[in-house]
């Protein structure tokens, strides 16, 4: 006979993470709400207890990556002198076809279609993301071997590159193509070094 009574209490953590393999095969827009829930492993009632509506659940989602993956990166970003050699590590990364596609990446040109904490939280990271690269390229062209770059515009570039990959890959776009990608990007920072075209 089955339980009666009170039921057993949810795990929020693993409701997060149900939700997020589902959302994390295409993107966020894919779904509706309702057939996120039905992947939630739990009740209809259970979410919306639990996080209120789809953009709380979805804000959770974001946080949780960020926490589990992006906050790694970042501080990858944020401790090196090396630029172009963290960049170019990015770069190998995000188009290695065993890899996970990058959550942030593949859903951030999309936010002003989410919720207002959703978006805002992407905002976030975006403004997380630039000042990084911008911090990590200054630090660099203290070698003086990007002396003519300007550090706003290049991390704006490399953001946008990587964000380009992550929905090239997302779109099953073949490995060739996105390392002809990577291999322009690497030619624009070499390149810089010797004539001004950022």
């Amino acid at each position: 006979m089955g339980r009666v009574g009170r039921p057993v209490s949810v795990n929020k953590s693993e409701i997060i993470l149900n939700c997020f393999k589902k959302y994390d095969e295409c993107h966020l827009k894919k779904y509706s709400f309702n057939e996120i829930i039905r992947w939630s492993g739990t009740s209809k009632a259970s979410i919306y207890r639990l996080f209120g509506d789809e953009d709380n659940l979805q804000y959770n989602i974001f946080k949780n990556y960020f926490n589990c993956e992006i906050k790694k990166i970042l501080l990858k970003i944020n401790k090196t002198n090396n630029f172009k050699k963290v960049l170019y590590e990015l770069l190998k990364v995000y188009i290695n076809g065993s890899s996970t596609n990058c959550f942030y990446h593949k859903n951030r040109l999309s936010k002003n279609c989410f919720g207002y904490r959703t978006k805002k939280y992407i905002t976030q990271l975006d403004n997380k993301f630039l000042k990084a690269w911008v911090a990590s390229i200054k630090r660099y062209n203290k070698s003086n071997e990007l002396k003519f770059i300007n550090p706003y515009s290049a991390g704006l570039f490399v953001t946008s590159q990587i964000t380009l990959l992550s929905m090239l890959k997302q779109s099953k776009t073949s490995l060739k193509e996105m390392k002809l990608i990577v291999s322009q990007v690497k030619e624009v920072f070499d390149k810089t070094a010797r004539k001004k075209i950022l």
